[in-house]
């Protein structure tokens, strides 16, 4: 099978195990998943119904943005493949594995109210 991304983990400077896309072909571009979007950061794709962003993390020489005209724009394309990639070869093939991180929509519906003791 021929996919443009594949993922990868590795310990950061903290020994905090992270999660990582990269992007096959050039410039090969990497993304890190986490559980919120990074300030300052070029590009944070929010993935579908969890509390996961995949969030620029440079490119496979380290953390780097490539210089060429439309480059901004080519990383929110990459980015948003490497989303709907991830979350359809990653999350809904293993979904138990990101339950954790599971929006639930019952938390966030406003609650009902009850207009039965208004009739005074």
């Amino acid at each position: 099978m021929n996919e443009p991304f594949i993922t990868y983990r590795e310990e950061d400077e903290f020994k905090r195990l992270c999660f990582f896309i990269l992007q096959k072909a050039q410039p090969h571009y990497v993304g890190i998943l986490l559980t919120s979007p990074r300030e300052g950061s070029l590009v944070n794709m929010p993935l579908p119904e969890y509390n996961l962003w995949i969030t620029y993390n440079g490119i496979l020489a380290g953390n780097f943005v490539p210089g060429y005209k439309e480059v901004e724009r080519d990383i929110e394309n990459c980015f948003a493949e490497m989303t709907e990639w991830y979350y359809l070869n990653r999350i809904k093939t293993d979904p138990k594995k990101y339950k954790h991180f599971k929006i639930n929509h019952e938390d966030s519906k406003p609650a009902r109210q009850d207009n039965s003791n208004n009739n005074q």
